[in-house]
């Protein structure tokens, strides 16, 4: 049985906007990268509960900042408040809750899935959105700086491991030419010299073609 292996590489590129008070109306960041994906999509929001204080009115500004930019955003549902920490991965209750709004809203492949909060939130709303429909784009608004920070060391490590990839490329071309080399020395014909071959009392004596001589030997003692 003969076995061969292959390999697939796969790149994702995405951009990392920075900004403040996303969801003030007057701030067009988060409405340019859905209005990028081309026109008018819907969307779904997964929210932290720890940026939901009282206080902040975020679910409100949510809510203005989606009626106010309709001809883009398209807010299918209220947004699905969910708890921090790594609670909130540790299990499927979370994931399922977000699949089974992903079905009952119509988010299809073309639509977004926006979570806000801190890395767990973003983990199991990036997951929820990975597994559904084969994929349903993310947006993901780090609340927390720990989130922020993973955010950005995951794409240091990316850029690394994409650079590190380059340069094992271009070490197995290296290797590949020089083999294809070695090869070739090997396997091209020797250059024609001197030979010479003997029968009994007579000898051949062969030159290079230019050079062509033979002689013909009289038997010792006749």
């Amino acid at each position: 049985m003969e076995t061969i292996q292959q390999t697939v590489r796969i790149e994702l590129h995405y951009a990392v906007h920075f900004t403040r008070q996303v969801f003030e109306v007057r701030n067009t960041v988060l409405r340019d990268v859905i209005a990028a994906s081309g026109g008018a999509r819907r969307a779904i929001f997964i929210v932290d509960e720890g940026v939901c204080a009282p206080e902040r009115q975020f679910l409100q500004q949510l809510e203005s900042y989606s009626h106010a930019h309709s001809d883009v955003i398209t807010n299918v549902a209220s947004p699905i408040v969910v708890p921090g920490g790594e609670a909130v991965k540790n299990g499927r209750e979370y994931v399922d809750l977000v699949r089974s709004a992903v079905n009952a809203h119509g988010i299809c492949r073309h639509s977004f899935v926006v979570a806000v909060g801190g890395g767990a939130v973003l983990d199991m709303a990036g997951y929820a959105a990975a597994t559904s429909h084969r994929g349903v784009r993310l947006i993901r608004l780090p609340s927390t700086v720990l989130a922020q920070t993973t955010a950005k060391e995951y794409r240091m490590k990316r850029e690394a491991r994409r650079s590190q990839e380059r340069r094992s490329q271009e070490e197995r071309r290296r290797k590949s030419k020089q083999e294809r080399k070695d090869e070739l020395r090997r396997t091209k014909p020797a250059r024609r010299g001197r030979v010479h071959f003997g029968t009994g009392n007579t000898a051949l004596n062969q030159a290079s073609p230019s050079r062509e001589r033979a002689t013909l030997q009289a038997p010792l003692g006749s």
